[in-house]
């Protein structure tokens, strides 16, 4: 995997010296996650911004998916690889420093994924199915709250599309601010 670039780093560094310092408004709340887990692809990486508001959930999330690690003479190109940019709208149920989360919408979505690798002597033959379009991204997620900026939590996610659908269960951590949600 790729260390990220400057560019990125200073956009996620940006985002969190802009939300961890709001203030939490009564009822909302904004947070940015980092998830890993496996896939139907092997392994993902995710990340998201969302916001709530009561009950209301809005998501903008980020989803890789393939091989996470590359052991002996397997060639990396020819792994199954997906990623989705989506949009989702759900709900968010809290109970003290316990947060439920379920969510569907929209996503542009980028499968590669290969069939029928046959090879005669030094020569191989690869099929290849490629898909670029609207795929509908689906998730239920589960936070817990260690402060009132930190949590962790875990998603069960998916995204259908056409060609292969994605799925998987990421762990990892969120960084915001978080309502107190009924404590």
């Amino acid at each position: 995997m790729r260390p990220l670039n400057y560019s990125t780093r200073i956009i996620i560094a940006s985002c969190l010296l802009i939300i961890l310092p709001l203030p939490a408004l009564a009822g909302q709340s904004l947070w940015l996650d980092a998830k890993t887990g496996p896939s139907t692809f092997g392994g993902s990486l995710q990340g998201s911004l969302s916001f709530s508001h009561g009950p209301h959930l809005l998501k903008v999330r980020y989803t890789w998916a393939g091989k996470l690690i590359h052991i002996g003479l397997t060639d990396r190109h020819l792994d199954d690889r997906a990623y989705e940019v989506g949009l989702l709208y759900g709900m968010v149920s809290r109970q003290n420093r316990v947060r439920l989360t379920a969510a569907a919408g929209v996503a542009y979505t980028n499968v590669r994924g290969y069939i029928n690798v046959t090879s005669i002597g030094d020569e191989a033959n690869v099929d290849v199915r490629r898909f670029s379009g609207v795929g509908i991204p689906a998730e239920i997620g589960f936070l817990y709250h260690f402060s009132p900026v930190v949590a962790f939590g875990s998603t069960m996610f998916a995204n259908f599309n056409k060609q292969k659908t994605l799925a998987g269960l990421n762990i990892g951590l969120q960084f915001g601010v978080f309502d107190s949600g009924g404590q």
